[in-house]
């Protein structure tokens, strides 16, 4: 639907790769859309580590313009440690890290 909409942006799950998803890329960068890579955890908070494998994985081997993870804060310190690992990462492109809950605001 975004393809054909003509949106700005198209937001793709980054734990769908494969060959439809790659097709979709090549569809929406004919059209000149951009593509939000995306990763939402809404079980258990992942470690650092796993939130910075998750963002790098959301730059769909530079496809992607921005990178985006979404998890669930649990405690405090999840909203600190979503956003120390995305500094970690290092990404390539821009990117939005979310804790939601109380406990991410």
């Amino acid at each position: 639907v975004g393809l054909r909409a003509g949106c700005e942006m198209l937001d793709l799950e980054a734990a769908r790769d494969g060959p439809p998803m790659r097709d979709m890329i090549a569809r929406a960068a004919r059209l000149g859309i951009g593509i939000v890579g995306s990763f939402h955890e809404l079980g258990p908070m992942p470690s650092q580590e796993g939130v910075t494998t998750a963002l790098r994985r959301c730059c769909l081997g530079g496809a992607a313009a921005v990178a985006k993870f979404v998890g669930v804060a649990s405690e405090p310190s999840h909203a600190l440690l979503v956003h120390s690992a995305a500094a970690a990462a290092e990404l390539p492109v821009p990117h939005i890290a979310l804790a939601m809950g109380p406990f991410g605001r």
